[in-house]
């Protein structure tokens, strides 16, 4: 797992990632959120048409799409709880997140599984007119920290986002 995150970072795209993310963390610990909208993270990525290599997934860690999910909504409330809400919240805070996003649909989103538990999400969300991708609703359950699952999720994002043409 340590040469795998190593090898992530090496990644300028994904080191920018995560150094922005951590920098926006260490902003905020301390600091309540509650009734307060979360600033908006954009960065541009230009695709460079390269060929995406295939994932390498720590051991135990698996994807699966929301289709390919037994219970998928309940699986991300579940999840989401963990970092995007206060609380465990229901079907209208999910329609409310995801569908104002015109080219959002529920197979976009991801679960990452650990020990075939799932334990994280990201939903990419891909508009083909403006070529642009969009990560959204990233959560982990604090059990996935320090697996190298963030790291993948990034990296996901990206694969799809390539797949997609973006």
């Amino acid at each position: 797992a340590r040469d795998f995150s190593k090898k992530i970072l090496q990644i300028p795209e994904i080191h920018d990632i995560l150094k922005k993310t951590a920098e926006i963390c260490r902003n905020r610990i301390g600091k309540s959120v509650e009734n307060e909208c979360m600033d908006q993270l954009i960065m541009r990525w230009k695709n460079d048409g390269g060929v995406c290599n295939p994932l390498s997934l720590p051991e135990g860690v698996e994807i699966r799409r929301w289709t390919e999910t037994k219970s998928p909504l309940a699986t991300w409330l579940d999840i989401v709880q963990y970092g995007l809400t206060e609380k465990k919240e229901d079907e209208t805070f999910w329609r409310e997140c995801n569908y104002h996003y015109p080219c959002y649909r529920p197979e976009d989103c991801a679960f990452f599984l650990h020990n075939g538990r799932p334990v994280a999400t990201i939903t990419v969300i891909c508009d083909p007119e403006k070529k642009e991708g969009y990560i959204h609703m990233v959560a982990a359950k604090p059990e996935a920290r320090g697996l190298g699952i963030g790291n993948l999720m990034a990296l996901y994002a990206v694969q799809v986002c390539r797949e997609r043409g973006m």
